[in-house]
């Protein structure tokens, strides 16, 4: 890990640290500067979130770019980091200059493989999904994809904005994402999120793709929840459940559930209100309890 001309104390005894969105003072600390050294400080460290600062321009996407790059660098040599989450939610001054961030393939494929340890992953907006599934792509060749395997990964939550109507991308989150969960024999559930981001849409579309293992008989299956009625085709859904099949914990045939989602039940406002909105859905995991439900 690189160090800096001084260190803080070390501190044994923290094992959470919580930088959240709302406190002036802390929102806009810098990875490089100020959380590099407090995380260095704490070698017991088993969850960090880390919410950036909400106000961010487009002049500073590829500064967020770098500190990014360097969280995820500085949170892979945590030895006993479990948990991490990065949570950045979108305003209208950031939706055109999100996407040129989203777009920097490095920072997907680093987080992927600095997350071999954890536990858990939730991070919206950071990253593009599609980008974490980068390197299991059928043509970037086995030398990468067999570096990749999290074998206590048990919860994951990505967001992108592959997710759409008509887009032909969708189709291929869905099978690199059934690629990458092949290679965590632990998973309970993975989330694929998505909103338009776009300005003067009444009544975006949302869309929530969720592949779980739960409950007592240990069951697989696929939700999908969207507001445009999105159904899997039988070649979308065979991969998941050939992963379904060679995993030693099931005991039953992959389920396939769908939820409509009303567009008219969503914030009227526009869609950057509206991807606020769910945002803070997916912030206090209510996603992930709305799907233990529907399972119960």
């Amino acid at each position: 890990m690189p160090t800096h001309p001084f260190r803080l104390p070390t501190v044994d005894f923290v094992y959470v640290l919580q930088i959240l969105r709302l406190p002036d003072p802390y929102r806009t600390i810098s990875v490089v500067e100020g959380l590099q050294l407090m995380i260095e400080a704490l070698p017991c460290l088993q969850y960090v979130q880390y919410e950036p600062w909400r106000g961010v321009n487009d002049a500073r996407q590829y500064h967020m770019i770098t500190q990014y790059g360097a969280f995820i660098t500085v949170m892979s040599h945590c030895k006993h980091l479990r948990r991490v989450h990065i949570f950045e939610p979108v305003t209208s001054t950031m939706s055109s200059g999100l996407k040129i961030r989203t777009e920097a393939l490095g920072l997907g494929p680093l987080l992927a493989r600095r997350s071999a340890a954890l536990e858990a992953l939730i991070v919206c907006f950071a990253v593009n999904a599609m980008h974490f599934f980068w390197d299991l792509r059928p043509t970037s060749g086995l030398n990468l994809a067999d570096r990749l395997y999290w074998a206590n990964l048990r919860e994951v939550l990505l967001t992108s904005d592959e997710l759409q109507p008509r887009s032909p991308s969708t189709v291929q989150v869905i099978d690199w994402a059934s690629r990458a969960v092949a290679r965590m024999p632990q998973i309970q559930i993975m989330e694929i999120f998505n909103v338009e981001t776009r300005k003067h849409v009444l009544n975006p579309h949302a869309t929530i793709f969720a592949y779980v293992v739960l409950g007592p008989d240990q069951f697989p299956a696929i939700i999908v929840s969207s507001t445009w009625g999105w159904r899997l085709q039988s070649t979308e859904i065979w991969p998941w459940a050939h992963v379904a099949s060679m995993d030693p914990r099931t005991r039953a045939e992959l389920r396939v559930q769908y939820v409509d989602l009303k567009r008219e039940d969503l914030p009227r406002t526009n869609s950057v209100f509206c991807h606020l909105a769910m945002c803070d859905v997916v912030r206090t995991r209510k996603t992930t309890r709305g799907v233990r439900k529907l399972l119960e």
